[in-house]
């Protein structure tokens, strides 16, 4: 007789991570409004204009004209991770202990380096053993919102993008989890609910009350 967690062996939860699993998006958003004041002051939302987007895309498609600063930019942001705390989505913890438990596979999927992802395992260990499986910004060539990095994670754990569901909070994210064919649940940490709706097939504002059950229902 076939239990309920070996059904589940060919689903996969496909997590982004800063707004989704960690609430570390603002510091993002307070980095890169600061930034964004000092190179394009006429721009009021530089903030909202990248989120979603790794530090490579960023500086290539907005700092072209700005080269000899790219490393200063870069060590800032690096200087500004080193000393940040990890703190979890409300529930995300309590979430991802109930998917293990169900025999779902998992995987995280960030536009964020080498480096971040360096200090948030050391940082936060519980990480690691939630997500063996890891799509990081330096595998993929096209970053979200195209779907090269959560086709990626399907094949790594060997599941069909059909039976993928994506957790994502921006609008790049959402956008590479529908372009890969997959159900996409929106979690509104970084944008308004009214802003993801009519984008996602699921949408929450964090991990307390979600039921497991209801995001399986749609595979």
């Amino acid at each position: 007789m076939t239990s309920e967690t070996d059904k589940n062996t060919n689903k996969a939860f496909l997590f982004d991570l800063d707004g989704v699993v960690l609430n570390t998006e603002g510091n993002y958003t307070i980095f890169w409004h600061e930034i964004g004041k000092r190179y394009f002051p006429a721009i009021e939302d530089f903030s909202e204009i990248i989120k979603g987007f790794s530090l490579q895309r960023i500086l290539q498609e907005h700092f072209l004209n700005y080269r000899q600063d790219w490393q200063k930019i870069t060590q800032e942001l690096y200087d500004m991770e080193q000393k940040m705390q990890f703190p979890y989505i409300e529930g995300a913890k309590e979430f991802l202990q109930q998917v293990k438990a169900q025999g779902i596979k998992t995987c995280l999927v960030t536009s964020s380096n080498a480096f971040k992802m360096h200090n948030v395992l050391s940082k936060c260990k519980e990480i690691g053993e939630f997500f063996p499986l890891r799509v990081i910004g330096d595998d993929i060539k096209q970053g979200k919102p195209a779907p090269d990095c959560y086709l990626l994670a399907a094949e790594k754990c060997g599941v069909q993008a059909q039976n993928c569901v994506v957790f994502e909070d921006s609008l790049a994210g959402i956008s590479a989890g529908k372009k890969a064919g997959m159900k996409v649940v929106g979690l509104s940490t970084t944008h308004p609910a009214e802003a993801l709706q009519d984008k996602v097939d699921m949408l929450i504002p964090n991990f307390a009350n979600i039921n497991l059950n209801q995001v399986l229902s749609l595979l």
